[in-house]
């Protein structure tokens, strides 16, 4: 029996995962080829947790570029060269439109 969210193993007779929570299948499915597109760029490392946050909340897949030489610096190289300081964030292209609905939640409201 596996768990269809942490695709953990477990013995017969346990039906439930103790970790997720979520009942148990006879079965995985087959992974299928998932295709990554850019997201947003983070221009810091408090961005970055934010983002994170929202996409953890949502449950939708996300991979981090460059997020080590933001958090190797803490953001300071924003001021020496914006595009160092700079994390790309990558998600499915079928997550695309709602992660991005939820991006754009986040962002301060201009003022007229």
């Amino acid at each position: 029996m596996f768990c269809p969210k942490c695709k953990s193993e477990f013995v017969k007779g346990i039906t439930i995962c103790p970790e997720c929570n979520e009942p148990l299948v006879k079965e995985l499915p087959e992974n299928k080829f998932v295709e990554f597109v850019k997201l947003c760029d983070s221009p810091n490392p408090s961005m970055t947790a934010i983002i994170k946050s929202i996409l953890d909340s949502a449950d939708i897949q996300y991979f981090v570029r460059g997020e080590n030489m933001q958090t190797l610096f803490g953001g300071c190289l924003e001021f020496t060269n914006p595009r160092l300081s700079r994390v790309e964030f990558l998600v499915s292209k079928e997550d695309k439109e709602t992660a991005t609905e939820l991006i754009q939640e986040t962002e301060p409201e201009k003022e007229e």
